[in-house]
């Protein structure tokens, strides 16, 4: 039997149950043509049984290189600075996340859709490279009160809006707020370094109660496109370092794309 899917006829109608498992289904085939792409990855797959499954869609994406200084007092021990072109780099991501739900259960409608924006970091460990999250912010509060118990990762909900190439974030205690309009162009067809080197990271570190932490994602290549992006206010900050002084030094814009996730992961302490 599969764990929430076979459930007492008295909670679940078999009607019901059946369309739970046929989704399931579409899932788990789902699932199994993510992980037949492998070759994006700098490492191997997770021996273990993925936990979540979740759609990312309409991902825009802001790059500045900054000073190695600048991340290197951020980070918790165990976390070195990854460095690209002589500099590290910061990112903002803004996307909706959609059809998330964990490998035995339903996606809920209440929970399974969000905004969501990201502020972070490249990061090694052990020569492993990965990403820090420097700010985590979702547009429902029960979303980041549950990503909270659940992954120990450091959202707050923040107003995110999303409307035809313009983004709208505004938390209550502004210190982080955006307000910008996209519009993404052609399809980047030869990648460069750089492009694979932002994007295609595969290891989330988060630091929680004195312990170093990883949570393994895996997805295909991005497909990604350039983006035209004119920002009225972005005001995100690494350390002492404003990214608002500076437009970026690398934009791209992605459709969608299916993300698998594992659970979280003891790396040190």
């Amino acid at each position: 039997m599969l764990p929430g899917l076979f459930l007492p006829r008295f909670f679940f109608g078999l009607k019901f149950q059946r369309l739970l498992f046929f989704e399931y289904k579409i899932i788990m085939d789902v699932a199994e043509k993510i992980l037949s792409h492998t070759y994006n990855r700098q490492y191997p797959l997770p021996q273990e049984k993925w936990k979540s499954y979740q759609e990312w869609h309409n991902v825009l994406m802001l790059h500045w290189k900054i000073p190695v200084e600048c991340i290197s007092g951020l980070l918790p021990p165990g976390l070195e600075p990854d460095v690209a072109d002589g500099h590290a780099w910061v990112s903002w991501l803004s996307f909706k996340v959609k059809n998330l739900r964990a490998r035995y259960l339903p996606s809920f409608p209440s929970l399974s859709s969000f905004e969501q924006v990201n502020f972070r970091t490249y990061v090694t460990h052990n020569g492993r490279p990965g990403i820090y999250l420097l700010n985590v912010e979702a547009n429902k509060l029960i979303t980041v009160l549950l990503n909270r118990l659940i992954t120990g990762l450091p959202y707050v909900t923040h107003s995110i809006e999303r409307n035809e190439g313009c983004i709208k974030v505004k938390g209550d205690n502004k210190a982080y707020s955006a307000n910008l309009v996209y519009a993404f162009t052609d399809t980047i067809s030869d990648k460069k370094y750089l492009d694979y080197w932002l994007t295609e990271r595969h290891c989330l570190f988060t630091f929680e109660h004195n312990k170093l932490y990883c949570f393994h994602i895996h997805h295909k290549e991005w497909s990604l496109t350039d983006v035209i992006a004119s920002i009225y206010r972005l005001k995100y900050k690494a350390g002492d370092y404003n990214v608002s002084k500076n437009k970026p030094d690398k934009k791209h814009f992605s459709k969608k794309i299916k993300v698998l996730l594992w659970g979280k992961t003891l790396v040190s302490g």
